[in-house]
């Protein structure tokens, strides 16, 4: 389970992960979503990070997501299709 973070050089990095982290706490906001590889998913507008809980139990959450891939993968007929062709490996993450 490596760290994306392990090699952080910003303070700016930093608090973005503690605030990652803090709103990671209570995840009851998340909103579930029917889907064969995602659990809920959820979005801070103000922080543009991306909260995804996978059917495996893992938290990630994706950085500098803008509000209009949020609209479009909130909206998405196929969530695990958005996501593997417009969100992962495009953005930066980590684990929480």
């Amino acid at each position: 389970n490596s760290n994306p973070w392990s090699n952080m050089s910003s303070s700016q990095d930093a608090n973005l992960s503690e605030r990652a982290q803090a709103l990671a706490a209570d995840t009851s906001w998340l909103d579930p979503v029917v889907s064969s590889s995602m659990r809920r998913i959820g979005y801070s507008r103000p922080d543009r990070m991306l909260f995804i809980e996978f059917n495996t139990g893992a938290l990630y959450v994706y950085y500098d997501v803008g509000p209009s891939v949020w609209r479009a993968f909130e909206k998405a007929a196929s969530h695990g299709q958005y996501f593997y062709n417009q969100i992962r490996d495009k953005y930066r993450y980590e684990r929480l």
